[in-house]
């Protein structure tokens, strides 16, 4: 926290370690922080402001959260790290959410990724405006991270998820 929390960006910040200062570029690792259970509720509550914010849009404009910052100059939702959501990051931030007691949004990342699993082909990474399949489909990080949502199900979710290929994988 001492090192890579950037109050102003309101997430962590990777730092450049020659020139001893953090690098102005929101990506999805400085997100992640949320899955520590000692995070300070203040800085997990602005974690979740800034992954629902502008910067990452998640509950708005996208369904996932993206790798990088929707308002960067190097965005593009289809250039690997510097855009697309992938199956992997989500998971992980779906966690984060369920810890610090997020549950509403937790429940929709996760009815998200699952809906977007199915409907991309279990696709590498997505476009996170469209969920247009990126990469290669029928990844095996999403189908098992996919397994790992559909048999960790949050309390009152009786039925799963029907959207996935059309089919009731709950």
């Amino acid at each position: 926290m001492e090192r890579l929390w950037d109050p102003a960006a309101g997430m962590f910040l990777c730092r450049d370690v020659r020139a001893g200062e953090l690098i102005p570029e929101r990506g999805v690792s400085g997100l992640v922080p949320l899955l520590l259970p000692t995070l300070p509720r203040d800085l997990a509550a602005t974690l979740v402001r800034t992954m629902c914010g502008p910067h990452f849009g998640l509950g708005g404009a996208t369904r996932l959260v993206p790798s990088y910052d929707l308002l960067g100059e190097a965005f593009d939702p289809h250039r690997y790290w510097r855009g697309p959501a992938w199956f992997n990051t989500n998971w992980l931030l779906e966690r984060g959410l369920r810890l610090h007691g997020e549950r509403g949004r937790a429940d929709a990342l996760r009815k998200g990724m699952l809906h977007t699993a199915g409907a991309s082909d279990f696709a590498e990474y997505v476009d996170p405006y469209t969920a247009q399949a990126c990469g290669a489909t029928g990844f095996g990080w999403t189908a098992a991270l996919t397994l790992d949502l559909l048999h960790d199900r949050p309390a009152g979710d009786r039925n799963g998820v029907t959207a996935i290929k059309g089919g009731d994988l709950g």
